[in-house]
C-alpha cells in the first residue's frame, strides 16, 4: 500500500505516519524481506515524507551483522537512494553498505550499474 501511494504520488502525511507507526508497533520490519523494506522506504522518499522513527528502525535492522547479505543489488540501491533522497544519514547503515560492497564477489554480483546506483 505504501508503495502504491508513493508510485501514484498520493501524499497523505497522516496516513503515512499511521502506516509507519503500525509497522513499528507490530515490529513488522523484522518480518520484511529486502524487497519489502526497499519498497516501504522508497514510498516515503518518493513522497518526500521523513519519518525519522521508521527510518531509524530500518537503519538499525539493516546495520546488524549479515542483514544485507540477502539484499539483491536493486533493493540495496533503492534503500540507500531513499535514505539519501530524504537527507537521512545513518553512519552505521553506510558502514554496513560499504562492507557489503567490499565482500568477495559483490562487485561482480552488483555489476557496474548496481554498484554505481548504490554508491550514488
Amino acid at each position: 500500500t505504501a508503495w502504491a501511494f508513493g508510485t501514484l504520488g498520493v501524499r497523505n502525511s497522516e496516513l503515512m505516519a499511521a502506516f509507519a507507526a503500525r509497522l513499528l508497533q507490530e515490529r513488522a520490519l523484522s518480518r520484511f524481506d529486502a524487497q519489502h523494506i526497499a519498497m516501504v522506504v522508497c514510498a516515503f522518499a518518493s513522497l518526500g515524507i521523513q519519518n525519522r522513527d521508521l527510518m531509524a528502525a530500518v537503519a538499525a535492522r539493516l546495520s546488524q551483522e549479515g542483514a544485507l547479505a540477502d539484499f539483491p543489488p536493486q533493493a540495496l540501491a533503492n534503500t540507500v537512494w531513499a535514505f539519501a533522497s530524504l537527507g537521512m544519514h545513518d553512519r552505521d547503515l553506510m558502514i554496513a553498505v560499504a562492507a557489503r560492497l567490499l565482500e568477495e564477489g559483490a562487485l561482480r554480483e552488483f555489476g557496474p550499474q548496481g554498484t554505481a546506483n548504490t554508491v550514488w
